[in-house]
């Protein structure tokens, strides 16, 4: 058998006689392969993927006037391996190609504190995303009609409101425990919204920050049943190295 089939496989049974061992081998149908994404690929108990966002600050947005009037904002809503202390509870980090199909797919809007009317929006063609190999980059291109806007300008070019968010749904993560606490990295997210923020927060939904927790259990609970049957392997190999010895010395 080899290496990489042993690694996803369970250990069901190990016989023994005087001069064999016979292990039966199978999948566990709770077992995640923890070499596989798999194991992070997140599991929704319903379709509603908005109860699971997560919020994260953005990186410093620039806005200026453009000569047809309109006012652009543009900068970077991720920065990819810069790592963040999430609540006390986990480093993370964005890994590169996280929004490869989101830009081309989500409709994302830009809004103030994550809610009310939209600013500008992707599926209008007023908010643009792309992604590089620096991170995500937004531009959008707000009215300077709009009652919302107007509201807001004046405090974005004083410095007021300086602040960014971008909300996410991880689709796809891996897991460390390496260093003193855990570590995670996205590496697929649907993204929902920018936003122009008062407070910017490491946050999300309750559901999203539990959700967030239940998978960082489920690769614990991987890591521990792999190490099981890691040892269990290490033991029978040396219960049949015995017995072949064993064997050697009768013949």
């Amino acid at each position: 058998m080899s290496k990489g089939a042993d690694e996803t496989r369970h250990i069901k049974s190990i016989q023994e006689s005087d001069d064999e061992i016979v292990i039966t081998f199978g999948k566990s149908e709770e077992y995640l392969d923890e070499s596989d994404d798999a194991i992070d690929v997140a599991g929704y108990k319903d379709k509603d993927k908005d109860k699971y966002r997560e919020q994260r600050p953005a990186q410093k947005i620039e806005i200026r006037d453009a000569d047809d009037g309109q006012i652009t904002v543009e900068g970077y809503a991720a920065v990819f391996n810069q790592e963040t202390l999430i609540g006390g509870q986990w480093r993370e980090q964005i890994a590169p190609g996280a929004f490869r199909d989101a830009v081309g797919r989500d409709d994302v809007t830009f809004l103030i504190n994550h809610s009310g009317l939209p600013l500008a929006r992707t599926r209008s063609g007023t908010l643009e995303l792309s992604e590089d190999n620096h991170g995500l980059r937004i531009r959008a291109q707000l009215d300077p009609s709009d009652p919302d806007v107007r509201a807001i300008i004046p405090k974005m070019k004083r410095g007021d409101l300086d602040k960014m968010s971008f909300a996410f749904v991880p689709t796809r993560q891996k897991w460390s425990d390496e260093g003193k606490i855990p570590s995670r990295t996205i590496t697929e997210a649907e993204l929902h919204d920018v936003s122009i923020v008062t407070v910017p927060a490491y946050s999300g939904t309750e559901i999203g920050i539990r959700s967030a927790l239940e998978s960082l259990e489920r690769h614990r609970k991987a890591q521990s049943r792999s190490q099981a049957a890691r040892r269990l392997r290490m033991k029978a190999q040396q219960h049949l190295s015995k017995a072949k010895e064993t064997s050697h010395v009768r013949d």
